[in-house]
């Protein structure tokens, strides 16, 4: 793989992240925001070609590093691919107990080819 040479970072209504390989091809982003006080990753995805490189870690890493900065003690997600998110220390907590950001009842993928899992992860 070659080297990722650039992390671009923008503030507007949260933080996105995005993964640059070579000045020229965006293979990855996530977006860390805050709703009700807590911090969500409210996307990350990485392009089909770079997946199983580390690069959803990379970006995973720096999320999290993110949120400690901001005295954070908590990251949430909805995860279509919990998996992955278990193996980077992420638990299935009860929707009810995180913060109002799981919109996907209102997707028509939601349940039928669609599983998601709300997820946490204790700083």
């Amino acid at each position: 793989m070659e080297a990722i040479n650039k992390i671009h970072e923008f503030e507007r209504f949260g933080s996105v992240l995005g993964l640059e390989k070579m000045n020229v091809l965006m293979i990855g982003a996530a977006v860390l925001a805050k709703r009700e006080g807590r911090y969500i990753i409210d996307g990350i995805a990485v392009d089909k070609m770079y997946r199983k490189m580390d690069v959803g870690k990379i970006m995973l890493n720096k999320i999290i590093d993110e949120v400690g900065l901001r005295n954070g003690d908590a990251v949430y997600l909805v995860a279509r691919a919990p998996e992955f998110f278990r193996k980077n220390g992420f638990v299935t907590v009860d929707p009810a107990t995180a913060p109002n950001f799981f919109e996907c009842r209102q997707c028509p993928q939601y349940m039928v080819t669609c599983h998601p899992e709300v997820m946490k992860l204790e700083l």
